[in-house]
């Protein structure tokens, strides 16, 4: 009639190794965005970010040419 007792208990050894590595994996991370930083400061300006010089040129020439359709609409009812 004894009944088992449910173990809810934590491997407390196995955790803190889960702990080492989560660390030692997010130190490994931050060290590596330091570097991807520290590279795209020694580069030239213009290369730096891809993505955002593509994305504010798109930008920029959508509004030259929303300027010159209303420069064409304001000389045509002129």
């Amino acid at each position: 009639m004894f009944m088992k007792k449910k173990e809810f208990g934590i491997d407390f050894v196995k955790f803190r190794k889960q702990e080492i590595e989560y660390a030692i994996q997010k130190a490994k991370l931050e060290e590596q965005l330091k570097e991807k930083s520290n590279s795209q400061k020694e580069i030239p300006f213009y290369k730096r970010e891809l993505f955002f010089n593509i994305t504010t040129s798109i930008f920029v020439f959508i509004i030259i040419i929303a300027l010159l359709i209303g420069a064409w609409f304001i000389g045509t009812t002129s």
